[in-house]
């Protein structure tokens, strides 16, 4: 079996480029999680961290594009 692991640097972009394409700002996104403040998003744009699935699920919602598709699996 091979494990695959997820490319957090690929997967902020595309995170980013879904809201970007959905027209989902930042803001709208900090105040739908109840976030204090926007950093935890900036970092996931950067690859530093992954959403968890509960944010992962919310931009889902908020997008329609399936959680599994703002994923991308590193390469190897």
């Amino acid at each position: 079996m091979c494990l695959k692991m997820i490319d957090k640097v690929k997967s902020g972009k595309m995170i980013k480029e879904v809201m970007r394409r959905s027209k989902i700002s930042v803001k709208d996104l900090q105040e739908e999680l109840g976030l204090v403040w926007p950093q935890s998003i900036y970092q996931w744009f950067r690859g530093k961290s992954l959403p968890s699935v509960d944010s992962l699920y919310t931009i889902a919602r908020m997008t329609g594009v399936h959680m599994e598709d703002m994923l991308v699996e590193e390469d190897k």
